[in-house]
């Protein structure tokens, strides 16, 4: 019997790689957190393949996509975002926070460097900002917080329910769900030596992720995330005004705290974009679009929706006179 079950795991693992290769071929990126619901994993290096491209993936001891060092940062600028700012797709060191911290470094030669912290996280919304910004955030006391939206952040956020809209719009923060049925069978999975590199096993984790995830619509078609396939298309007010009260309440709180914010647009169009960009100016924070990847597909791989390496590179050179500006902008003056 033990003989029957191995040969037909063999064959089911061949057919699996004749059939084409499956998103994220390795382990699983993210481990379930009480907090945040999800975080990057602590102290981990290995590669992850797709039918595309192939990546180095690195973490440090805090769980960040970022060097290690001995003491924190000082005054760093700070990158929250989902799969764009993680860099999915792209070696360590090509992701676009990294990029900036290298020009940034050479633009002041031998005055004391301007270090990047990159708190990306792929597969979360804009919850995780929130509590970042309140339990992390205040031991770097950022010179600058780049705040990174992506098209499926609506979505990401009913799914999460970390936050909701309370009694008159106000939002409230809900108590973290325990860890899911996809959570502990990844902690099994991984306890068995090699399992995460089956193409078997990627399929069905693929396949489990997309019947975990709930439905939720998205204001435009959105790239997969790192951990998880897209949703369905479509669009929600409640979504949407969730979302808006997340950003309005991240700026509120960077403000606060004093820290110049900038804000990063991938995919947000139309009267959504309107709302965002209106909102951005009521805290005086500059807001950039990326191109789609209608508008520039040079940029984006052919299949998956994130930037290639390419696309990193120029989005760090687009990006970093904007970061100067800000952090060179008079008092009370947000940047261009």
């Amino acid at each position: 019997m033990l003989g029957a079950v191995a040969l037909a795991v063999g064959l089911a693992e061949i057919a699996a790689r004749q059939l084409g290769e499956p998103r994220n071929v390795g382990p699983a990126f993210t481990v379930y957190d009480p907090v945040y619901l999800r975080r990057l994993k602590p102290d981990v290096s290995f590669v992850s393949t797709s039918s595309e491209f192939s990546w180095r993936f690195t973490t440090n001891t805090r769980g960040l996509r970022d060097p290690e060092r001995r003491v924190p940062p000082q005054r760093p600028i700070l990158f929250l975002g989902d799969s764009f700012t993680m860099g999915y797709g792209v070696d360590d060191g090509g992701e676009f926070p990294r990029l900036v911290e290298a020009a940034l470094r050479r633009e002041r030669g031998p005055a004391p460097p301007i270090e990047v912290v990159n708190a990306g996280i792929g597969n979360a919304g804009n919850g995780h900002w929130l509590k970042f910004l309140a339990r992390e955030a205040p031991r770097y006391q950022p010179r600058l917080v780049v705040l990174q939206v992506s098209s499926n952040d609506v979505g990401d956020n009913l799914r999460e329910r970390l936050f909701a809209l309370g009694d008159a719009a106000r939002l409230v923060e809900l108590p973290v769900p325990g860890p899911s049925w996809q959570r502990r069978a990844q902690s099994v999975a991984e306890s068995i030596p090699g399992l995460s590199h089956s193409y078997l096993f990627a399929s069905l984790k693929q396949w489990a992720l997309g019947r975990g995830a709930t439905p939720t619509p998205t204001p435009t078609p959105t790239p997969p995330t790192a951990d998880a396939p897209p949703g369905p298309g479509g669009t929600s007010a409640a979504g949407e005004a969730l979302t808006l009260a997340m950003i309005d309440a991240a700026l509120a709180r960077c403000a606060a705290a004093g820290w110049r914010t900038l804000l990063l647009n991938v995919g947000w169009d139309g009267p959504l974009r309107d709302r965002l960009e209106s909102l951005c100016r009521a805290h005086q924070t500059p807001v950039w679009t990326v191109p789609t990847k209608a508008e520039r597909p040079d940029l984006y791989y052919v299949i998956d929706g994130h930037w290639r390496a390419a696309g990193h590179r120029w989005v760090a050179e687009q990006l970093e006179p904007l970061i100067r500006a800000a952090l060179t902008a008079p008092a009370g003056q947000r940047g261009p």
